[in-house]
């Protein structure tokens, strides 16, 4: 079963997703716009010429699930990021894709390759892939360095955390990672699906065949693997199969996709599909809409001009790579966390305390800011954990003054093996 941390995610990322299914707000979640129609707003309808996607790549580390399992991946929401290169005059795809740069990036394993670096992140469950172009031999030698040891296996490269039981397996242009300590045997899952050694979701499951084929690679997707029956575009009880938002963008446009199967032949029309969107306060007010419904699957594309998203869009700031170690002293009740390796980060824009997600409630009397300005590779705090139950857990976030870029970016919990 997935872990709690695994659990609280999910549920705050199915709040999210909640309104996905009721259409406006899975353009808020790709894009997290201001600007709404009114009620009753016209709706332009025409060809969306979205920019053609790249192959599903991701896809082929999904596992089919299987009984024996210890994870419940149809009901886990995968989240795809390419790390992009933008031009001058693009917008900033860290505001339009914040929700995915806040989740993915932290949960990319530090391994000395670099976040930009990547050509694909996702995640699958409690699983991080990172795809690229490094030298394993490199990586092993970085990550050892920073007290990774081998853990034994006949099949992978694998490596644990001394410290938190995360679990790291290295492949030839993909890193594995999972930071829970019973990650193991999902990890290799999505190892073995990777490599060929295990059905993949799309080889035995029609509907998700048909919507990652259907939105492919973009920059930003979001992914519902079990959705359940839910009140979609006006027809109550339909059970939707499978959900997807995506996010891609051109010099002038943004465009958000949104894609569902049903699980059940229904009776679904562009005409109902376009009268339930004009009746929906948060519809997006895009320069143009487009419905296609092709049997029990229906996809709506949008498109909003740059220049206009470009005043709603507030800044965001991509939280830092880094590989945070923890060295736990119940003895002496104190929790030493040390910055292995990753990027330099100012000390004012980190707080450590207990808490959970990016809410710290006891913020540490003692913080980095009160030995550095600013926390590089080597630095260390030791605080005081006295007095605290096992499940505690001692948090990093990354804090730099804009509510909307704060996301945790470390977590250790008391009670660690």
């Amino acid at each position: 079963m997935p872990s709690q941390e695994t659990r609280f995610d999910r549920r705050s990322l199915l709040r999210r997703v909640s309104g996905v299914t009721a259409l406006g707000t899975s353009l808020g979640l790709a894009g997290c716009l201001s600007s709404l129609p009114t009620m009753g707003q016209r709706i332009t309808y025409a060809d969306v010429d979205v920019p053609a996607p790249g192959e599903p790549v991701y896809r082929e580390w999904i596992p089919a699930p299987l009984e024996t399992d210890e994870y419940e991946w149809d009901e886990l929401i995968d989240l795809y990021l390419t790390p992009p290169t933008l031009t001058d005059g693009q917008v900033d795809a860290r505001s339009l894709l914040h929700l995915q740069d806040r989740v993915i990036r932290p949960r990319v394993a530090y391994v000395g390759v670099g976040f930009e670096n990547y050509e694909r992140t996702f995640t699958i469950g409690p699983v991080t892939v990172a795809l690229g172009a490094f030298d394993p031999a490199d990586v092993h030698e970085t990550v050892l360095g920073m007290g990774y040891e081998r853990l034994e296996s006949d099949r992978y490269d694998l490596f644990g955390r001394t410290d938190t039981g995360g679990v790291l397996c290295v492949l030839d242009g993909a890193i594995v990672s999972g930071r829970d300590p019973d990650s193991r045997p999902a990890v290799e899952a999505v190892a073995d699906a990777g490599t060929g050694r295990r059905n993949r979701l799309h080889e035995v499951d029609d509907g998700f065949d048909a919507i990652s084929s259907t939105v492919g690679s973009q920059p930003g997707i979001m992914f519902v693997t079990d959705v359940g029956e839910m009140h979609v575009l006006g027809l109550d009880g339909a059970d939707v199969q499978k959900a997807a938002a995506a996010t891609t963008f051109d010099d002038e446009y943004v465009y958000y996709q949104y894609v569902q199967t049903f699980a059940e032949k229904i009776d679904l029309t562009e005409r109902r599909v376009r009268d339930r969107i004009e009746h929906e306060d948060e519809t997006l007010d895009a320069s143009q809409v487009d419905v296609v419904i092709r049997g029990n699957l229906a996809t709506i594309s949008m498109k909003h001009a740059i220049d206009d998203l470009s005043v709603d869009t507030p800044e965001t700031v991509s939280p830092p790579q880094i590989s945070w170690w923890f060295d736990h002293d119940p003895d002496d009740e104190t929790l030493t966390i040390d910055h292995r390796g990753g990027e330099t980060v100012d000390a004012d824009e980190l707080v450590v305390g207990y808490g959970s997600g990016a809410n710290i409630r006891e913020p540490f009397d003692r913080q980095f800011s009160s030995v550095t300005g600013t926390v590089a590779p080597g630095d260390s705090i030791t605080v005081d954990v006295s007095g605290r139950g096992d499940r505690d857990r001692v948090s990093l976030v990354f804090h730099p003054g804009n509510r909307r870029s704060r996301v945790r970016i470390g977590v250790y919990r008391l009670d660690t093996p």
